[in-house]
């Protein structure tokens, strides 16, 4: 049986859930920037709910910094979920590939299920080691001279960085969670800079 790499396994979960992630955390931002009283409760509620846990708010910009918090916790967690399954399966496509260019015989199968297991276990940071141990090697681009053929070309922006103490509110802005998704976008330029655009084939019984 005769089975194609396909670059797009890695990179779908990625376009998903960053794209949801990006519609519902700044769909959420915008209302908190614009609400200016607290909505009134639907006739559903008023007709349905009939236990009260808390009683209704009264601090305006208490509450409406809480609901900010939890769509900010509720994005950063979406987007470690999608880097997270993306590096997944980089790892698997990559350490396949490698087996097929080395022309091993093995059940790609079997192999798959083996790898899911293995990409599973560890943090973060040893999961990209293990990744970056296949890496190609990186060539700084020089203006005016052309570089290595059939190369991407990565492009940088300005470094920042973000910092906040354990228990400390997270106070972002609205702007500042768009230049975090746009950080993702070279994220993704990276990644797909690491998948080889030659489809590779391997044969197994």
């Amino acid at each position: 049986m005769i089975h194609t790499l396909n670059r797009n396994y890695v990179l779908a979960p990625f376009h998903m859930l960053m794209s949801n992630c990006q519609n519902n955390v700044l769909m959420g931002l915008r209302i908190v920037q614009t609400l200016e009283k607290f909505p009134d409760p639907t006739p559903e509620e008023l007709h349905f709910f009939q236990l009260s846990f808390a009683g209704p708010p009264t601090d305006l910009s208490r509450a409406r910094q809480h609901f900010k918090n939890w769509i900010l916790a509720k994005g950063f967690g979406d987007i470690q979920k999608c880097i997270r399954a993306t590096l997944e399966r980089l790892f698997i496509f990559r350490t396949v590939e490698l087996k097929i260019k080395a022309n091993e015989k093995f059940d790609i199968g079997a192999c798959e299920k083996e790898l899911w297991r293995r990409a599973r276990q560890p943090g973060d940071p040893v999961l990209v080691d293990k990744i970056n141990s296949t890496a190609q090697a990186e060539v700084p681009a020089e203006l005016g001279k052309p570089g290595p053929r059939n190369s991407p070309l990565m492009l940088g922006a300005e470094e920042f960085q973000i910092e906040f103490g354990i228990g400390q509110l997270l106070e972002i802005s609205l702007k500042q969670f768009i230049d975090i998704l746009n950080t993702c976008v070279f994220i993704r330029a990276d990644i797909e800079s690491r998948l080889s655009k030659n489809v590779a084939v391997v044969a197994t019984t």
